[in-house]
């Protein structure tokens, strides 16, 4: 086991990773329509893929990715990662035509799928079996502060300066974590075993696919032709991947990874609590720039409290983890958010702004809902975990999060549509709606997990 500092150090490299690669998850948001001005001549769906590009790849890339960090070792991997990410974030920032961006936008979403799960797996590395819970709760904190805190950090990049800032920024931070990784402790390498080529690529098609027919449902049409098509190759090629996984005797990731029923559970719940989460992020900000006048940097500076306390509860939790569980602690975290989505949507009917009575105490609830589920179903996703299975597995949480994020994100914009345009608060209160919802069906999953500490196979000593 490593010492108290080195692990400290590890986990400020793994979280600033995570924050990094999943800030831009939501950024880039908020720059959209000054990004749309400036390349005024292109289409609004050829525009789109600026987003797309990334939230579609990324979750394509993950699963091949971690299997790559397993294999080739995980800080190695980190390393290149981050490397990539900040030179492709340069490349975006500069870019000079949309095509170029979106190119550049595909490449940083690669350089984020590297970064993502061999982060958390050099974390899970360094720290002792009974440090994990907390080491994971901090690891997911992260992320979830990236993604709420991604819109003001936007939009004071872009009021600043301009959408390239927002790219750019990314730079000093990726050189300064890169610096601060090349003295990362090596982690095993597995190439004793040929890696499963068809099976990589079957996965990434899956996923790609599935997430390019949530993106581009409401712009194509839900039963479009294109749409289905989308469906119906991510099925074909998700039945590959299976066959594969289950035929091979050294498949691209390990049949028990899919086994472990707490695992499972704990990612089926991170899909299904992630769309609440991504969708409470966007249709927040929409709101209060479209029904209370906010503007970009307002709106921001407003949502910034919830990402904060779900920092602050994360950690709480990771404290209460070995003793109450993940199972208690997520429902009641499902539960708290949804309170959060009550308060919105009993008093925001009015358009009168109103941070204080109105907005924050709902937005406090959200964050500290946030901060409960994520802790606890971090840790019940790598709980079992093998060393050799680090990366890969942290990879299937990260695709539970993302896809979550992307269909969140599609529903937003299915449900507001026309809403968009009529500054009333009635579409925004169907999506707070939604949110209620869906974090109440995590609920009822999160209550499927098994009746026990997360800890056992966590607090043993690690010369078990």
């Amino acid at each position: 086991m490593n010492g108290g500092g080195s692990s400290r150090r590890v986990l400020a490299i793994a979280s600033l990773a995570s924050f990094l690669g999943f800030l831009d998850v939501t950024i880039v948001n908020v720059a959209f329509p000054s990004i749309s001005r400036t390349f005024g001549t292109s289409s609004p769906a050829h525009l789109s893929w600026i987003l797309n590009s990334y939230n579609v790849l990324f979750a394509a890339f993950l699963l091949p990715c971690g299997v790559v960090a397993d294999r080739l070792g995980s800080s190695r991997t980190l390393i290149g990662g981050v490397a990539l990410f900040g030179v492709t974030s340069g490349l975006c920032a500069a870019a000079p035509s949309i095509n170029l961006l979106i190119a550049a936008r595909a490449l940083q979403a690669l350089a984020a799928a590297l970064m993502i799960p061999s982060s958390l797996a050099v974390l899970l590395a360094a720290t002792s079996r009974s440090q994990r819970p907390a080491a994971i709760a901090a690891w997911s904190a992260s992320a979830a502060v990236a993604a709420g805190i991604g819109p003001s950090l936007g939009g004071f990049l872009v009021e600043a300066s301009s959408w390239r800032l927002v790219f750019l920024v990314n730079v000093p931070v990726a050189l300064f974590l890169l610096a601060a990784s090349v003295s990362l402790p090596s982690t095993p390498r597995l190439l004793d075993r040929r890696p499963d080529l068809l099976g990589g690529a079957a996965i990434s098609l899956a996923l790609g696919f599935l997430a390019l027919g949530i993106s581009k449902g409401e712009d194509w049409g839900w039963t479009s032709t294109a749409n289905l098509a989308c469906y119906l190759v991510s099925a074909l090629m998700l039945g590959v991947f299976a066959l594969r996984t289950y035929l091979r005797p050294n498949p691209m990731i390990a049949v028990d990874l899919f086994r472990d029923p707490e695992r499972t559970t704990a990612n089926v719940a991170t899909v299904v609590f992630s769309v609440a989460f991504y969708a409470g992020i966007l249709n927040n900000v929409l709101f209060l720039t479209g029904v209370w006048g906010y503007s970009i940097l307002e709106a921001g500076l407003a949502i910034s409290p919830a990402p904060l306390t779900s920092a602050a509860v994360g950690m709480l939790a990771a404290r209460l983890l070995p003793r109450f569980g993940s199972r208690p602690l997520a429902a009641l975290g499902c539960v708290v958010y949804g309170c959060g989505g009550i308060g919105f949507l009993l008093r925001s009917a009015d358009v009168t702004p109103d941070f204080l009575s109105v907005w924050l105490p709902a937005a406090l609830l959200m964050g500290c809902g946030i901060g409960l589920v994520f802790a606890s179903l971090g840790a019940s996703a790598a709980a079992s975990l093998r060393e050799s299975d680090f990366a890969t597995g942290s990879a299937l949480n990260t695709v539970a999060r993302q896809l979550g994020a992307v269909i969140g994100t599609a529903l937003v914009f299915s449900i507001l549509h026309e809403g968009l345009l009529r500054l009333t608060p009635g579409p925004y209160q169907d999506v707070w709606a939604l949110c209620l919802g869906v974090s109440l069906a995590a609920m009822a999953v999160a209550l499927l997990l098994p009746g026990r500490q997360p800890a056992p196979s966590l607090v043993r000593s690690s010369s078990q």
